[in-house]
């Protein structure tokens, strides 16, 4: 799976899964404000995107991006989406990273929030 960072390396760690289709790098248009205010932007593009032999799956995405940060040492980050990245955040920040907390027998100290328009024309 391909990791696209941008924004301030330094930065607070924020990880964005992008809506569908887009990859990683679309994440670029957002490095210039990124850095402007202190964000490391981990945007990951879904392995299947780029490795044929791949299936669609949450569990995938999650592992991978729970390895990338651990990989460069990221203990703490926030995790936000557009559009049909909306379910790989919830999986991850809710499924995956439960697990690793209740495991290591540490504090939940994150929430999601899920705001959606499912296209209602006379909605209120």
């Amino acid at each position: 799976m391909q990791v696209y960072e941008f924004g301030d390396y330094q930065g607070i760690p924020v990880i964005f899964f992008m809506g569908t289709p887009q990859k990683g790098e679309s994440g670029h248009e957002f490095s210039e404000l990124a850095s402007k205010v202190g964000i490391r932007l981990i945007c990951p593009t879904r392995a299947w995107y780029g490795e044929f032999d791949s299936a669609p799956s949450f569990d995938k995405c999650s592992e991978k991006t729970s390895a990338y940060l651990q990989n460069n040492e990221i203990r703490k980050c926030h995790v936000i989406s557009g559009s049909g990245g909306g379910p790989f955040v919830l999986h991850f920040s809710t499924v995956y990273c439960a697990r690793k907390i209740l495991a290591s027998r540490s504090k939940i100290v994150s929430a999601a929030k899920s705001v959606a328009s499912i296209g209602l024309t006379n909605a209120r």
